[in-house]
C-alpha cells in the first residue's frame, strides 16, 4: 500500500512547492506616527546617570545626564583629551539632524550616583538645567 501512495504523495509535494507563496520583498518604509530609534548619545566615560529628557518647540530631544570617570582595571588610562570636560560633569546633548551634539553644562561637579538632573527648554530655545549634589540643588541656563 505504501508503494502506491508514495508516488502520489511525491507529486503532491512537488506541486505544493511549485505553487508556494512568492518570494518576500523588503522595502524601506517611513514609520506612521511616532517611532523610537535607538542612538548612542555618549559612549565616553561612565555616562547616563541622572537622565532627564525634554523637547524644544520643534519637538527636538534635549537630554541632561551625569558623566563620571571610568575606573580602569589593570591597564593604563586612556589619553586625556584637553577639550574634554573635567569629570564628574553635568552634560547636555541634543539631536541635530541625525547626530547627537553634546557638551558640558558644568564640569568638575560634586555629584554622585544618587544625583539627578532636570532640563526644560523654553519657547525662546533657552535650556534651563538643574541638578542635585549631596549638598543642594544647582541651576544653569544658556
Amino acid at each position: 500500500m505504501l508503494r502506491r501512495v508514495l508516488p502520489e504523495l511525491s507529486v503532491l509535494t512537488l506541486l505544493a512547492a511549485a505553487c508556494g507563496a512568492p518570494d518576500i520583498v523588503v522595502r524601506p518604509q517611513e514609520p506612521e506616527g511616532p517611532a523610537w530609534f535607538s542612538l548612542v548619545v555618549d559612549a565616553e566615560a561612565d555616562s547616563g546617570g541622572g537622565l532627564s529628557l525634554a523637547t524644544d518647540a520643534e519637538g527636538n530631544p534635549h537630554l541632561t545626564y551625569l558623566a563620571f570617570d571610568e575606573e580602569v582595571e589593570g591597564g593604563a588610562p586612556p589619553a586625556e583629551d584637553p577639550q574634554a570636560p573635567t569629570l564628574p560633569a553635568v552634560m547636555h546633548a541634543h539631536l541635530v539632524g541625525e547626530v547627537w551634539t553634546r557638551g558640558p553644562v558644568a564640569d568638575d561637579q560634586d555629584v554622585d550616583e544618587a544625583s539627578e538632573t532636570a532640563i526644560a527648554v523654553d519657547a525662546d530655545g533657552v535650556h534651563h538645567v538643574a541638578w542635585t549634589t549631596p549638598d543642594g540643588v544647582l541651576y544653569s541656563s544658556n
